[in-house]
């Protein structure tokens, strides 16, 4: 009996976590990762079968991505993008991030933004890895 407590308890702290964090369960399907580029450390990667388009209530038309980087000792991260170009400068917000250890264990996680305003975006700076990260993810929209 105590051990289908803990399991109940289990149970409805993952569902609560569901809830609260907005966990996108159409997230765990399969992802279709691209290379797009890499440093001397850190491979960039997009997922194209989760890119899709998206007019935000307070941000306006962007593209919508997730996006994997991983370091040479294998350890990684997952992070959910948004890219716009707003009069003719690119920009780009985290909305969510989580990383990882080489056993896909978590190691630390963003804060989740669902409805990105003005001041969470970030000019990109042309030829830097989220220009690439950018034209990458419009590719598969325009």
């Amino acid at each position: 009996m105590k051990y289908y407590k803990i399991l109940a308890s289990l149970i409805y702290i993952v569902m609560l976590s569901i809830v609260i964090f907005g966990v996108n369960i159409s997230s765990c399907q399969a992802a279709q990762w691209e290379w797009v580029t890499s440093t001397d450390e850190v491979d960039y990667e997009i997922d194209v079968s989760s890119v899709q388009r998206a007019n935000l209530k307070f941000a306006g038309d962007n593209v919508l991505c997730w996006v994997k980087t991983t370091t040479l000792d294998n350890t990684y991260g997952l992070a959910r993008f948004a890219f716009r170009n707003k009069n003719g400068s690119k920009q780009y917000v985290m909305l969510s991030g989580t990383g990882y250890d080489e056993n896909g264990n978590v190691t630390g996680w963003a804060p989740t933004i669902n409805e990105p305003f003005d001041i969470h975006y970030r000019a990109i700076s042309k030829g830097s890895i989220y220009d690439a990260l950018y034209d990458k993810a419009w590719e598969y929209v325009d």
